[in-house]
């Protein structure tokens, strides 16, 4: 009796170690993300300790390609309104983004190929989702309790699974590319030079008109009628 209870023991301690290696072993990026990293040089997202509303999941950390997010990684998380999975993610856990009842938008790349259980169950803000033609699988209660409108491509596997579930689907559109900027012109480049309204002219405006000239020199000298002629006459 007294082996056993021994055996147990040393069981209960190995799983105690076992549990607090794994956890020491996560590695802390930016943005409040902890990581488990890979041997073959690929890392999974393991806890989320921050309070964004608006997440942009790492594609690497410290040189490891993130490839997968743990289940239950975002579990009833209400700060959460709008994530972003790069196309390094290939597999997402179940329940990760279980009761985000504020979830509004999800990017989900073309490198994951299923969607598991409860994955988005409760999410009841959520009301669009672009699922791209790559996924061959989605959980039954994937969206449980979601009123979603699925939105991919004509004949995918989202567009079966909308109608078998009796959700709105809607054919995807690939978005036009934002025009480029049109090159400057000789006009914009020459916005900040002066025009011939703005340069200085005060050297010139301050010449007097030749109406405001002074001829006072001229209008003083006394006409020929004026000239005193006296000492002519008395002679």
């Amino acid at each position: 009796m007294k082996r056993m209870a021994a055996l147990i023991m040393v069981i209960a301690i190995l799983i105690f170690s076992c549990t607090v290696t794994a956890s020491a072993a996560l590695i802390g990026g930016e943005g409040g993300y902890y990581y488990s990293l890979k041997s073959n040089r690929t890392a999974t997202l393991e806890e989320y300790h921050g309070s964004a509303k608006e997440l942009t999941i790492p594609s690497s950390v410290y040189s490891y390609r993130v490839t997968s997010i743990a289940e239950n990684l975002f579990s009833n998380n209400t700060n959460i309104e709008t994530v972003d999975i790069p196309s390094s993610v290939q597999s997402m856990g179940s329940y990760v983004f279980y009761g985000c009842k504020n979830l509004q938008s999800v990017t989900l790349p073309s490198s994951i190929t299923q969607i598991k259980a409860a994955a988005f169950y409760g999410c009841t803000n959520l009301k669009e989702i672009h699922i791209p033609s790559s996924v061959t699988s989605i959980a039954a209660n994937a969206f449980g309790g979601c009123d979603v409108k699925i939105v991919g491509d004509v004949g995918s596997y989202a567009e079966q699974y909308a109608q078998d579930r009796g959700l709105e689907f809607e054919e995807y559109v690939e978005p036009e590319p934002e025009p480029e900027p049109e090159p400057e012109t000789d006009s914009d480049t020459n916005s900040d030079e002066p025009t011939t309204s703005d340069t200085d002219t005060s050297s010139d405006s301050e010449k007097p008109a030749d109406s405001e000239i002074d001829t006072n020199i001229d209008s003083e000298k006394p006409a020929d009628s004026e000239i005193d002629t006296s000492s002519d006459s008395e002679k």
